[in-house]
């Protein structure tokens, strides 16, 4: 039986980083204590190569969406299945 693992964790966590932005952005809730509104911010613009000013999560939020396209078109996948040895 095989198990499906995360291979590719930088497009893992642009996807997460844009989940947790949407939920601030509607909800003014954050993900996680780490997740704050600046460091978020500070995230998606290492990934995407922008910088973003306070308050531009809608700006942050397209930008990884864009970015996470573009990885998904190239070919890059988020998982994989592994064989998993069955026991003794």
């Amino acid at each position: 039986m095989p198990v499906t693992v995360i291979t590719n964790m930088p497009l893992y966590r642009a996807m997460v980083l844009r989940s947790a932005l949407e939920l601030y952005a509607k909800h003014k809730i954050q993900a996680n204590r780490a997740y704050t509104p600046t460091a978020m911010l500070k995230a998606a613009g290492a990934i995407t190569g922008f910088k973003f000013t306070r308050g531009k999560y809608g700006h942050a939020i397209g930008a990884l969406t864009d970015w996470i396209d573009q990885q998904l078109a190239s070919g890059q996948t988020l998982q994989s299945e592994i064989p998993f040895p069955e026991g003794d």
